[in-house]
């Protein structure tokens, strides 16, 4: 049974001394300062790009002007040209500040304000930026990975849930980011990866990585319809012990428009984009996730052992600790078509006869 929140801090009028006060207390916090772009990669070349256009047709007007291809013979060109200078540094200004706005905005005061007093409410702690921990799963093996908005318990590591960041290292490598919620189970288990077909894109598939088909594992009922189960070849009796009919209904309920993996002693649960924290339903619905979904797995593995591992500790064997990668078609197209690109003309006149 999920465990009643009380939300009333991500909805009420805001106290503006209390918020002045909050604001106060953590304005040389570095934990809050930090790039709230839910996509700093696209933001970022928009803005540059547009900072880049107001750079260019600055320097051609002053060109212009200043190197005489036109002429200011009378008080009225210079009045003209002035105004033109003062717009365009007005708006080169403008767009600066509102770079900084968005990149290094001290305290989005209000939202976090918000989403720390209900944490405060709810027994939490509540951090707008921490390193990553050291989870078993990209990107928090990262050295300079983090985790925004990100909510635990007080005491212990039952769950964390937050907004996981990589940044890019270079031109050939995009920054990257995932939503999750991160679930403690009480040992190691067989990897099983659930992809949700709810949140699968139409041209590239599946959000998460690319698996070997022969992993897929069936399950009875209307499972298959909301999930494809990958299970290590020769633990599928492992699969079918652990997901029983109620933890699948429960999954198909709670879980159906995310991805679920179990690795080594977590149940990670993913989204592709980061969800509305300040919305009282979406804490609900991620704590019904943790408190149905994660109990029930909890209930169901607390006895589970590998007897293909052998010892008195609860281990996984090897042949069951990761699953096989596969190759993605939808990859495998797009490296035809970017390598064939140049001979397309000539492919096309073949085509043709011209």
């Amino acid at each position: 049974m999920a465990r009643v929140l009380d939300t009333t801090p991500l909805t009420e009028p805001i106290d503006r001394r209390r918020l002045a006060e909050f604001v106060a207390s953590v304005r040389r916090d570095p934990r809050y300062v930090y790039w709230r772009l839910s996509y700093p990669g696209c933001s970022l070349v928009l803005l540059g790009g547009a900072l880049l256009v107001l750079s260019g047709f600055f320097a051609l007007m002053a060109a212009v002007f200043i190197e005489g291809e036109s002429q200011i013979d009378s008080p009225g060109d210079w009045v003209t040209f002035a105004v033109a200078m003062l717009v365009m540094a007005a708006i080169y200004v403008g767009c600066a500040i509102g770079f900084v706005s968005l990149v290094a905005n001290p305290v989005q005061s209000e939202e976090l304000y918000r989403l720390h007093r209900f944490a405060e409410r709810n027994g939490l702690r509540f951090s707008p930026q921490d390193p990553a921990p050291a989870y078993p799963i990209e990107p928090f093996a990262h050295p300079k990975a983090v985790v925004r908005d990100r909510f635990r318990p007080l005491e212990g590591d039952a769950f964390d849930y937050g907004l996981a960041f990589r940044p890019s290292q270079g031109r050939s490598d995009a920054s990257y980011s995932r939503w999750f919620i991160a679930i403690k189970l009480d040992r190691p288990l067989p990897h099983i990866v659930l992809d949700a077909k709810a949140n699968n894109s139409r041209v590239f598939g599946s959000n998460m990585p690319t698996l070997q088909r022969d992993q897929v594992l069936s399950l009875e009922g209307d499972f298959d319809k909301h999930f494809t189960l990958y299970c290590p070849k020769g633990y599928e009796r492992d699969a079918l012990y652990i997901f029983t009919p109620d933890l699948m209904a429960a999954c198909i309920d709670e879980a159906n428009a995310f991805d679920v993996e179990i690795l080594d002693q977590w149940m990670f649960v993913y989204s592709l984009l980061p969800p509305n924290l300040v919305d009282p339903a979406v804490q609900r619905r991620i704590f019904r996730i943790i408190d149905i979904v994660g109990a029930k797995a909890l209930s169901r593995t607390d006895r589970y052992r590998d007897e293909r591992a052998g010892g008195d500790a609860p281990a996984v064997a090897l042949p069951g600790r990761r699953l096989r990668a596969g190759v993605s078609i939808a990859a495998v197209v797009g490296v035809l078509v970017i390598c064939t690109a140049p001979f397309w003309g000539e492919i096309i006149n073949g085509v043709t006869g011209n």
